[in-house]
């Protein structure tokens, strides 16, 4: 992400947590940022979400 090679990012959000830890361990690491714009959202019976996101500076 810090080279700007990502063009398009899914993420699947399963609906349970194995261990522990708190949200901030999860969400909050440091590493590369980058800015994306929220695209597409699908909700699959199993309870799963599909979140796309896209670079603004995508074609």
């Amino acid at each position: 992400m810090a080279e700007g090679l990502l063009d398009e990012l899914r993420l699947w959000v399963h609906p349970f947590f194995v261990g522990s830890g708190t949200a901030d361990d999860l969400l909050y690491r440091t590493g590369s940022s980058g800015r994306f714009e929220l695209t597409d959202t699908t909700v699959l019976d199993s309870g799963i979400v599909i979140l796309t996101y896209r670079s603004p500076s995508a074609p």
